[in-house]
């Protein structure tokens, strides 16, 4: 990379630029969960495109909503990573073995409260979605097995295993496309593809173990110290997700409950292709976070790191963007099909939605990443403003996402306006 970056070095104009961002951390680190994360990503849209011809509009809507569901329940241990990772990183290895044993037994109580809370509420959920009654029951034990899948992979997060992690999670995508395509194919529908979520969701735990040979949830003393300050910082970093997710899939379950199971399908595949910017930018800010939150630890310059940030996120996400204004119709077609074109007026305007989304993620984890939590009062406040604004005004799938571009807007110029003055004041 060195080599590169001296070459590059030699461009007139940004080639100086350009050779510092390419050796640095942020750079480096970025491409190696880029790389890793968006082949996963990858299999995530193959395995709804498969799906979605499959099964067509009607039936596909059915899988995105228990999807959905999934994400948003995910939010409840999936706060934790942030903070998770910070001590892990920041601990020795006996202190670790400590803290694993001592953390997973909490997981485990609450993954299995969590998951007989799903199975008590199944079926208002299946009334609620109007999807069929089994698939929620089989959600209720993908939440169990996710929970435990997530304490593993924070670990290796934290211990920088990055290969491990993103070997772990592709080996759980490649399993879900092939028993859910296979399941689909055969013919047991939302079901099938359901069951193929719990089967790759327990293979991609039970393979996080030999990357973590001296951890163990038994025969470990666990009388970790520093619990409180654990709790005392996940609770502001699950609010920030609870209000990220409401605002990236809450709307998708609002439409299947007002609209018909056709336009439901027609926008889940919509917001599935702007997803891809999200996604596709979202290992910036994941490698972001620990450089950031290192460097302010110990005083050393930090905004550069920022700005390479959202200068890379906002290259990236604009490419795509720009592919989606020009070819929304071929977009929809490689991934749908022509069941789906009908979604083509809303791939640019779901593109724009993410583009700023993605933005406001990397502002996010910056403030974050500096003991700046309080920010999450105007994420609550955009996802509380998306939520009343779909329930008052769903009228049309275009006015949905319109609201949602407001609510996101307002989100990124109130963290900008914070941004100005946390400079100014450094």
């Amino acid at each position: 990379m060195k080599r590169v970056s001296l070459l590059v070095a030699k461009v007139p104009i940004f080639g100086p630029v350009a050779a510092s961002m390419l050796v640095h951390p942020l750079f480096s680190g970025s491409l190696v969960m880029m790389l890793g994360s968006n082949f996963a990503n990858f299999l995530a849209f193959v395995y709804h495109i498969i799906l979605g011809n499959l099964l067509g509009p009607v039936k596909f809507s059915e899988v995105a909503s228990i999807l959905s569901f999934l994400g948003i329940i995910s939010v409840t241990y999936t706060s934790l990573g942030m903070a998770i990772v910070k001590f892990v990183s920041s601990s020795h290895l006996k202190q670790n073995r400590i803290f694993y044993s001592w953390i997973a037994k909490r997981i485990l109580i609450f993954a299995a409260v969590l998951s007989i809370l799903v199975l008590l509420v199944s079926s208002f959920i299946s009334n609620f979605l109007r999807i069929e009654y089994l698939p929620v029951v089989i959600s209720g034990f993908i939440v169990f097995f996710s929970v435990l899948g997530f304490l593993n992979r924070s670990f290796l997060q934290g211990f920088i295993k990055f290969n491990a992690m993103i070997f772990t999670l592709n080996i759980e995508m490649i399993t879900r496309l092939i028993v859910g395509s296979i399941l689909v194919y055969i013919g047991f529908s939302v079901a099938g593809a359901t069951f193929g979520v719990l089967v790759s969701v327990v293979i991609g735990w039970l393979v996080t173990f030999p990357f973590l040979p001296k951890l163990r949830i038994f025969g470990v003393r666990s009388n970790y110290q520093d619990g409180r300050k654990l709790v005392s910082y996940g609770v502001p970093v699950l609010l920030q997700a609870i209000a990220t997710t409401s605002l990236m899939s809450l709307d998708v379950i609002l439409v299947k409950h007002y609209f018909g199971a056709h336009d439901a399908g027609l926008y889940a595949a919509a917001s599935n292709l702007g997803k891809i910017i999200y996604f596709g930018t979202g290992p910036i800010g994941a490698v972001m976070f620990p450089i950031i939150a290192k460097r302010h630890s110990k005083g050393a310059e930090y905004k550069k790191v920022l700005v390479y940030s959202l200068f890379l996120t906002a290259i990236l996400s604009l490419c795509i963007l720009v592919f989606y204004y020009l070819f929304p119709e071929f977009a929809i077609m490689v991934l749908y099909g022509k069941e789906f074109l009908e979604a083509t007026p809303l791939i640019f305007i779901f593109g724009s939605f993410f583009f700023v989304f993605a933005l406001t993620g990397i502002l996010a984890n910056f403030f974050f990443s500096i003991g700046k939590t309080w920010i999450v009062r105007l994420q609550l406040a955009a996802a509380l403003l998306q939520i009343g604004g779909i329930l008052m005004f769903h009228n049309s799938l275009f006015n949905v996402v319109k609201i949602s571009i407001a609510c996101i807007s307002f989100l990124f110029i109130g963290l900008l306006i914070y941004l100005k003055r946390e400079l100014k004041s450094n």
